[in-house]
């Protein structure tokens, strides 16, 4: 097979194999970042603004601490294109992997010194690891993609500025590196990686090799500073959560090693058997372990293992120690040993890292063991070994490909996949909260019906007991408790499961505004303004907290407060049937018949 064929090949087969995500619905952070992101929905226009704020700017999440305006702007793109239209995500993920198998492709047939064979395959086995479901299947995780994409774009270009000798080409490499900077900050490792790279496919002296990534070191140095000046005195630390990375609750420095080494060794499981696969790690899918424990041990091990061959195979240039750095590279940030994520483990975090994994895999399978098949079985070599090799690689892509389509098709929508993951994976709190989330969704959709509610309560409320008995301190978990109480119309039971969120979430709106919807409903008005006045100093302009303070105010026989409360939390929020409902009896209230029905018309037609 010639090079052109195989290029061809590896682009199809990517398309094909997440081809069946194109019909996938935005899921999980999708809706934050995109669905409701006002500088997202902007599109091209938004882009001074899109450069000039963090990732989730635009959106009503507090946690914000990624700088990704290149990935945004993509986002905002895609809107433009077609707004709330999740099949050009879809498209735009697909169509950017495939075009990072071209990429890949060609990098493999300079590592591989232009043998097609292990450079396809090498390229075929990053296509159809199922461990990259998440990152094509979610529209949101094309940041993962871009990194990449960028990065390798880079080494190409740098690789034929040193062959051609030719300085314009090596611009363009830092071009792209500064790209893959601004599309995902882990980037920031990537440039560890540029002289080694040098050194395995050139024939350049060190101190050469140096003078030629001090190209790489501007575009770095340049993000950062921008970046800095974006996120100002950001503290990092202060915004990671227990549920988000239990790491930060550690009893120990031993003990937060111990268990991100254990976490290393469930990574490199998943490098070997990707199954199975679920969305969310968070707590408390690992346990903490010190360094004692026998996993840890055995990943120490592998890890010192891995550095000495690297080490010993560094000199001759052997592309086993060019995976083994690699890998380990693309690892450091990522893998919460020297430091602290938003994230303790996410399938994600392993795309960069698993290109190394698939190349040494070709290796091994069309470079290493044929050699040693020669040396040691001269006599049968005939035989041709290469097709046993061939029959080995599509065994593998096969059983690869199975298990990645199957995932595709758990990623169709958040009921989809919370449905397949709480499955696969009962020890995590926030599995079982997003669950009942989509259950109690289920329920609204279908406007409240009792045959869907019948069925779906039970397993609602089962699910909230599973996250509060896993996590007591999940405020999340006991707002949503707090919310299937007042769908039962139990609000003294709510108030209790919101006392318990407010010990974690004492400044949430949500919990505030339930806590006052609760108290409004046991006609306790002065009990329900205490905590609607608390959350409205916190956040004055919550269309929520204003509604229902102009409610208990009409309660108290005040229309006239009432309405002009409501009124201002009409033009915030002009879409609440619930506002448009109290603004019609405020109304009644005062005989003013005529406005009544009018906002009483607005709600009927929004239902």
């Amino acid at each position: 097979m010639n090079q052109k064929i195989a290029s061809i090949l590896v682009v199809v087969l990517a398309f094909l194999l997440y081809a069946n995500t194109l019909q996938n619905d935005y899921v999980l952070d999708d809706h934050e970042l995109i669905l409701k992101n006002k500088q997202v929905q902007q599109g091209l226009a938004g882009i001074g603004s899109i450069f000039s704020s963090k990732l989730r700017d635009g959106s009503t999440v507090a946690k914000n601490e990624l700088y990704r305006p290149l990935t945004k702007l993509v986002y905002a793109v895609e809107w433009d294109l077609a707004p709330n239209n999740a099949f050009v995500g879809h498209l735009f993920n697909v169509l950017l992997f495939s075009l990072l198998a071209f990429l890949i492709f060609k990098l493999a047939l300079i590592l591989f010194k232009n043998k097609v064979l292990p450079s396809l395959f090498a390229t075929l086995f990053f296509v159809f690891h199922p461990i990259h479901t998440e990152v094509v299947a979610n529209i949101k995780s094309v940041d993962e993609i871009l990194a990449l994409l960028f990065f390798i774009s880079a080494l190409l270009f740098l690789n034929r500025s040193i062959l051609e000798n030719k300085l314009p080409f090596l611009y363009v490499a830092s071009g792209f590196y500064l790209l893959s900077l601004f599309s995902k900050e882990s980037a920031v490792a990537f440039v560890v990686l540029i002289p080694v790279f040098i050194y395995f496919t050139t024939k350049k002296q060190m101190a050469e090799i140096l003078k030629t990534s001090v190209y790489f070191v501007v575009p770095l140095l340049f993000f950062l500073l921008v970046r800095n000046r974006i996120m100002g005195d950001y503290d990092h630390s202060k915004m990671i959560g227990k549920i988000d990375n239990f790491l930060i609750a550690a009893h120990s420095s031993s003990e937060k090693l111990g268990t991100s080494l254990n976490m290393l060794g469930a990574y490199i499981k998943l490098l070997f058997v990707p199954y199975p696969l679920v969305s969310d790690y968070s707590f408390h899918h690992f346990p903490y372990v010190g360094l004692k424990n026998i996993t840890v041990l055995l990943t120490f091990a592998l890890m010192i293992y891995l550095i000495v061959i690297a080490f010993k195979k560094f000199k001759e240039k052997n592309l086993l120690s060019f995976f083994i750095i690699w890998f380990i590279v693309s690892m450091l940030i990522t893998s919460n040993i020297f430091y602290l994520i938003g994230t303790n483990f996410g399938e994600r975090l392993l795309f960069v890292p698993s290109l190394a994994f698939c190349l040494a895999l070709s290796y091994f399978v069309f470079v290493f063991i044929p050699a040693k098949s020669k040396k040691y079985y001269a006599t049968i070599t005939n035989l041709r070994t290469k097709k046993i090799d061939q029959a080995i690689a599509i065994l593998i892509l096969l059983s690869y490909g199975i298990i990645c389509f199957g995932r595709n098709a758990e990623w169709k929508t958040n009921y989809s996949l919370a449905k397949a993951d709480v499955v696969k994976n009962p020890n995590s709190a926030r599995l079982h909260v997003f669950y009942a989330a989509e259950l109690r969704n289920e329920i609204v959709a279908n406007k409240n019906s009792e045959a869907i509610q019948k069925t779906n309560l039970p397993v609602i409320r089962k699910n909230l007991q599973e996250a509060v008995t896993i996590y007591p301190e999940y405020g999340t978990a006991h707002l949503a408790f707090a919310e299937y109480y007042m769908h039962r119309d139990s609000s003294r039971l709510a108030i209790t499961q919101l006392s318990q969120a407010l010990y974690t979430l004492p400044r949430s709106p949500r919990v505030l505004s339930a806590m006052g919807n609760c108290y409004i409903n046991l006609q306790h008005y002065d009990s329900a303004l205490l905590y609607l006045k608390a959350g409205l100093r916190f956040t004055p302009n919550h269309p929520d907290l204003i509604a229902k303070y102009g409610a208990t105010l009409m309660h108290l026989n005040k229309p006239d407060s009432a309405i002009y409360l409501l009124k201002q939390a009409d033009v915030i929020s002009p879409d609440n049937t619930w506002n448009l409902e109290q603004l019609a009896k405020a109304y009644a209230m005062k005989k003013d018949s005529v406005k009544a029905v009018y906002y009483e018309k607005r709600a009927k037609e929004m239902k």
